[in-house]
């Protein structure tokens, strides 16, 4: 690509062209088990097995992948599993105390 012939458009296929005339072509693969892939530098991956070339690729330029995750109801539910934690180590130490006392009144009837 030359940084002086203007802008890279992406075409819907995944064609890179620059003044209209293609340039280069985005590879876009399949993984059968995403697990299988490992992280390479900032953006890329690295499989160890051989990926499938995707049939129908749709490239849309100009967009930006975010994360499926809703924030706030995943921090209500980080909030609500670490109250669930703090009333079940309660419980232990309570149930602890009660042995202790259990054991130091019947050892003093003893």
């Amino acid at each position: 690509m030359d940084p002086e012939a203007g802008p890279v458009v992406a075409t819907s296929d995944g064609e890179l062209q620059q003044q209209g005339a293609p340039v280069a072509r985005l590879g876009v693969f399949l993984a059968d088990d995403a697990r299988v892939l490992r992280k390479a530098g900032d953006n890329l991956f690295a499989s160890p097995a051989e990926l499938q070339t995707a049939p129908a690729p749709r490239v849309r330029q100009g967009f930006t992948e975010t994360s499926n995750v809703n924030p706030v109801a995943a921090m209500t539910d980080l909030i609500e599993i670490l109250r669930a934690y703090e009333q079940a180590a309660q419980l232990t130490d309570i149930s602890s105390d009660l042995a202790r006392r259990a054991v130091d009144t019947l050892s003093e009837r003893a």
